[in-house]
């Protein structure tokens, strides 16, 4: 019998606000006096955000002190709050009662974090109550590493290298254990046969075959792309990538390598320890779990735009695209001035071309879908802030006449869905989706191909968007307002109606009433103008500064979180970015952004900015 942890229940905290304590009621309870701690820890482990999240202790500010002559340190990067020193468990549980969560963003991700405490040195996982360590020894085998793995024990609780049999295990050894590090599965015995050679799974097969294989009755894998491949005819033993000079899309996957690596990226740096599931284990409850929803400040204004948010600082960021040098970027902006820019990885395919941007995984951070335009593939990055984690390759469509010409929620399920359009035939569709899963496809009205879809807003008010058409003949103009993948009503725009010199460059709430407006630009006088809106009935537009028709809208959005939206301006031909800073619909001030070096660089994101977007 060793300690017990019991913690539990649900609190709620508003973004922005000060430092909550979290688990005020948490126990140890030892009725067998097993002495003392050295050590405990509180994970912030389902969707952590570092760039929002932070504990603490209370009445104390940093990411580290003592507390009851405890020494804790929180780390920024893996949302770890580690407290160590010899002590009893009364004052164990008074510090634990003092871990406080806080969110430094008006407008987080709103997906509730799990705070996760474990007790003793090692990382528990509340999910399946096992423990989980990296052990550091470079160059070790895996041959060494099973039997020394096997030797180690965790109060009472007997280890062996990890058996990793879920997406949530893999996530939850991935964010938080670092290093090239050995695991418990091998074909030693039968190649392309690979199973797992440890821990309570131990014989359970989960792949049959080489790269090209398949997982066995649906158990879980996490291969590297190209991986297993059993290289020189002598890699039998599965490994887990943590060195990011291998690739920062790589860490986490798995790769074969032989029992002795002694050169190279992929030398193993230690091996990873599970405790837990054994037969004769003693039954332990050392890890418990809080849930803390969060919710956006009231007081902050609701158009601040996280849609277009990579990094989750809660403030827009430019997503950059070189379709002649097969670059993309992220501009991550502090108002009007450039902070960083991170460079992604090339798709070494020119026809791929991005279509949009939103979070269609669900974990809060904003992905960006693709489409091939020689194919008909469609795909999807998904994103963990400015790095690429995950490229998913989804419903091809042959008919390369169909393009995505938007990204929205039209069934009001939480999920973002895909707006297409056929250029040739004029037809329209929705594919609704479940993450970055086609669920269904839907065929819309048809209209002629002179009409255009210039963007998605809810101008209606009724919580979902709208599309507006413009006909680039005739110069009509029509808002069709949807009852989730059915057209409800289409209304006609009679503003700037039969000239066609004039175009739509963008929708906002610019007036600051609720409700989207239209801003519009001539591109033969450099003319501009903003459109109020009374939902689909047009106001008096309002003119704007005049600009030279070598600029381009490129996208709006409230660059300077000062409640007004704000609009990025490119000019190619000259390799100028500018954004104007708006006062409503007053132009306050005009701010340049450094050159890309290239007047191939063309600005994919923002490209609108409905009002009341919160992300």
């Amino acid at each position: 019998m060793v300690q017990t942890l019991n913690v539990s229940g649900t609190t709620n905290y508003t973004a922005a606000a000060t430092p909550q304590i979290v688990a005020a009621n948490l126990t140890i309870s030892d009725p067998a006096d097993n002495g003392n701690l050295n050590g405990v820890s509180v994970i912030i482990n389902s969707n952590f955000n570092k760039d929002q999240d932070q504990l603490g202790i209370n009445g104390q500010n940093g990411t580290n002190g003592t507390i009851n002559g405890l020494n804790w340190n929180y780390n920024t990067t893996t949302g770890i709050l580690s407290i160590t020193g010899t002590a009893s468990n009364q004052a164990y549980q008074d510090a634990l009662r003092q871990v406080t969560y806080s969110n430094n963003s008006q407008t987080p991700t709103t997906t509730p974090r799990s705070i996760e405490f474990s007790l003793g040195t090692t990382l528990g996982s509340a999910d399946n109550n096992h423990f989980y360590e990296f052990v550091s020894a470079p160059k070790i085998t895996w041959t060494e590493a099973q039997s020394v793995a096997a030797s180690r024990e965790y109060l009472g609780l007997k280890g062996y290298l990890a058996t990793i049999t879920s997406d949530k295990e893999q996530n939850f050894i991935q964010g938080k254990l670092q290093g090239n590090g050995w695991t418990g599965g091998s074909d030693g015995a039968v190649e392309g046969d690979w199973r797992w050679v440890t821990g309570p799974e131990t014989g359970t097969a989960f792949w049959i075959g080489d790269a090209t294989g398949n997982p066995v009755n649906g158990q879980y894998s996490n291969w590297a792309p190209g991986e297993p491949n059993n290289l020189f005819g002598s890699e039998k033993y599965a490994h887990l990538i943590g060195n990011s000079a291998i690739g920062q899309t790589l860490i986490g996957k798995w790769n074969d390598l032989s029992d002795n690596v002694e050169t190279g990226e992929y030398i193993p740096q230690g091996y990873i320890v599970e405790y837990g599931g054994l037969p004769g284990d003693p039954t332990v409850q050392l890890t418990g779990s809080v849930t803390v929803n969060v919710t956006g400040n009231a007081s902050a204004n609701v158009k601040n735009p996280a849609k277009f948010d990579f990094t989750g600082d809660g403030k827009p960021d430019i997503l950059w695209r070189n379709y002649k040098t097969d670059e993309t970027a992220i501009w991550e902006l502090d108002g009007t001035t450039l902070k960083q820019a991170y460079s992604l990885p090339k798709t070494l395919n020119p026809d791929w071309k991005i279509q949009g941007q939103a979070d269609f995984t669900g974990d809060g951070k904003t992905d960006v879908v693709w489409r091939n335009y020689a194919t008909g593939e469609t795909g999807f990055w998904q994103m963990n802030g400015s790095t690429l984690e995950k490229a998913i390759i989804s419903t091809p469509v042959a008919d390369l006449n169909w393009e995505i010409k938007g990204v929205s929620d039209f069934t009001g399920d939480g999920k973002q869905d895909l707006l297409w359009r056929n250029k040739k035939t004029g037809e329209n569709g929705i594919w609704e989706m479940d993450g970055t899963t086609l669920k269904k496809s839907t065929l819309l009205t048809s209209a002629d191909i002179s009409w255009e879809i210039k963007g998605l807003a809810d101008f209606t008010g009724d919580g979902k968007d709208e599309i507006l058409w413009r006909n680039k003949t005739t110069g009509e103009n029509a808002i069709w307002q949807l009852d989730g993948t059915s057209l409800k009503q289409s209304t006609p725009l009679s503003a700037y109606a039969g000239d066609t010199s004039w175009d739509i460059a963008g929708q906002a709430d610019f007036t600051g009433d609720g409700k989207v407006d239209i801003l519009w630009r001539n591109y033969r006088t450099g003319d501009n103008a903003i459109l109020p809106m009374d939902g689909t009935n047009p106001q008096q537009a309002i003119a704007l500064n005049k600009l030279d028709i070598g600029w381009q809208v490129a996208g709006l959005a409230n660059f300077t979180n000062d409640g007004n939206v704000d609009i990025l301006w490119r000019n190619s031909g000259t390799d100028e970015t500018a954004i104007w800073q708006m006062n409503g619909t007053n132009l306050a001030q005009a701010s340049a952004l450094p050159k890309t070096g290239g007047n191939a660089w063309e600005i994919i994101s923002p490209t609108s900015f409905p009002a009341g977007t919160v992300g």
